[in-house]
């Protein structure tokens, strides 16, 4: 049994395998193509060949020859075909569910869904903003003790806040995408990113059955939507798990292990920044929400509308996470292009004894 490189014929990717998997079926590493693994090409066979030969040769060899052996090898994954039980059979039917959400419709989806919530968001700000007016006017004829002038004054005043609010997104959610796009990051390896997408998707699908389990016990519909709500947040950390693409990032293998911790810091916090403008819009939608009903609901006790308002205006509040996600971001790029600094003196140092 011998290790073989042989060629996708669909992305040229260079795919290592054993040669007793010859002729079966398997999908691509790389374009996750469909394919049958084809004895090695002449000019792969002499490149292993070269490769072995060298990696034979004693400690004392110089670095050009090392470096010729990462030249050959770097852009070589290992891989298992199907149809084929071992110890690996298992991770590839995850690594194929996985697969699933790299699709160009998942990409789709989440661009569609963060353009519709930001408009739904910026939509809904004015809307909210019309609906505690009007609602300022009718409190005072529905509930006897509020002051109608200072019913109006709060009206008044929350209506400007929620203008205020909308230029504030509006601004901002512009430029995250933005920032996102300037700031490229590379991370040495997909294994983490699959690794956190396939835990998010455990906890998401446990989460959901958990809150419908809940509703069909008790009819708790509460714990119901809560749960969807994680599921589909789920779905969009799980998008950009697999397609880093989406944030700037760049998967490679010729990176340092701090440039590595760097890059998947990076990934959390552009990740973070991504999902802000879909926070945002369901955020301002479910805030609208509890102002209609509080508009057109009555409530027994005085205590309750004032929860139901603290409820809408913290929901409002998703307004401001645009600029306090952008500056978090900042702030930390700030302390990022430091550390990347201190990393790149050690290299430094060494051109500058070289020079000498």
């Amino acid at each position: 049994m011998a290790d073989i490189v042989f060629t996708c014929p669909h992305c040229s990717s260079k795919v290592k395998t054993e040669d007793e998997w010859i002729g079966m079926s398997a999908e691509c590493p790389h374009c996750g193509k469909e394919i049958v693994i084809s004895e090695p090409e002449k000019a792969d066979i002499q490149k292993q060949n070269h490769a072995d030969s060298v990696q034979m040769k004693s400690s004392d060899s110089t670095e050009d020859d090392h470096s010729d052996v990462v030249a050959i090898v770097e852009d070589i994954d290992y891989y298992s075909p199907k149809g084929v039980i071992n110890e690996s059979t298992l991770a590839i039917y995850i690594e194929d569910l996985l697969g699933f959400f790299r699709k160009k419709y998942f990409l789709n989806f989440y661009d569609i869904n963060e353009k519709l919530l930001v408009k739904c968001g910026l939509f809904g700000l004015i809307f909210c903003a019309v609906i505690g007016l009007i609602t300022s006017l009718v409190f005072p004829i529905r509930y006897y003790g509020i002051d109608y002038k200072i019913s109006i004054a709060f009206g008044i005043l929350w209506f400007f806040i929620c203008l205020v609010l909308y230029y504030i997104a509006w601004k901002f959610i512009p430029n995250i995408i933005r920032i996102i796009n300037s700031t490229p990051t590379k991370v040495c390896s997909q294994a983490f990113l699959n690794c956190t997408a396939f835990v998010i998707l455990i906890c998401g699908v446990t989460s959901f059955f958990r809150g419908l389990y809940t509703w069909a016990k008790i009819s708790n519909v509460e714990d119901f939507f809560s749960a969807l709500i994680i599921l589909i947040f789920s779905l969009y950390f799980i998008i950009l798990c697999l397609n880093p693409k989406i944030l700037n990032i760049q998967v490679t293998k010729q990176v340092t292990a701090g440039e590595e911790l760097i890059g998947l810091l990076s990934f959390f916090m552009k990740g973070f920044l991504k999902i802000t403008p879909i926070v945002f819009g369901y955020g301002i939608i479910f805030s609208d929400f509890c102002m209609v009903q509080m508009l057109f609901t009555k409530c027994n006790y005085v205590n309750q509308v004032f929860y139901k308002f603290f409820q809408a205006g913290s929901l409002v509040s998703c307004a401001l996470l645009p600029i306090i996600a952008y500056i978090v971001f900042l702030f930390y790029y700030f302390f990022i292009d430091l550390a990347r600094a201190l990393l790149s003196i050690p290299s430094k140092i060494d051109n500058v004894n070289e020079r000498k």
